[in-house]
């Protein structure tokens, strides 16, 4: 399994909420989240999640951690977070 998250989909309905399109240079503003993060999300490419960040983006898309971040199947590509085995 691995974490993937749902920040693209999750964008486009705030995108459509706001009726505003969002780029990460203004996401950046008003986050102060850098666009270089916001686009590793867009890319499913972490090889960690910061809490303060993921907190910010959640604040921002109006979603829980558990919206923005899932599990799924498969191997987790080269750079990307692996889920623990259930134990």
């Amino acid at each position: 399994m691995r974490v993937e998250n749902r920040f693209e989909e999750l964008l486009a309905e705030k995108q459509r909420r706001d009726r505003r399109a969002w780029s990460y240079r203004d996401i950046a503003e008003v986050t102060g989240i850098s666009p270089a993060t916001l686009t590793r999300f867009a890319r499913q490419r972490h090889d960690q999640y910061n809490a303060e960040v993921l907190a910010k983006l959640c604040n921002f898309l109006g979603c829980t951690l558990g919206e923005l971040l899932v599990l799924a199947e498969g191997e987790a590509p080269e750079g990307q977070i692996a889920a623990a085995p259930a134990v």
